[in-house]
């Protein structure tokens, strides 16, 4: 290994599928899909971006009262908001 220095640290940021302001413009019914890399297709609950997503919604829907629910399809992964 090598030791560099002068390489500055990136900011924080939360890293999801989705922004919350795409959460926040939803109205009830409303869905977005997010594509899932074709090497994890046979297999999307696998994917890091499918508990990602998970995760942020439930954030966001504990935070605000808002609930949404996530599907696995065959080539992408899709949040409703229901309530």
């Amino acid at each position: 290994m090598r030791i560099e220095s002068g390489i500055p640290i990136p900011s924080r940021r939360r890293v999801t599928a989705v922004g919350t302001e795409h959460f926040e413009a939803m109205q009830v019914g409303d869905s977005i899909g997010v594509p899932i890399p074709k090497e994890y297709r046979a297999k999307p609950t696998v994917w890091a971006g499918t508990a990602r997503l998970r995760n942020a919604a439930y954030q966001y829907g504990k935070r605000t009262g808002k609930k949404f629910t996530v599907r696995a399809m065959p080539n992408e992964i899709r949040l409703w908001r229901v309530s």
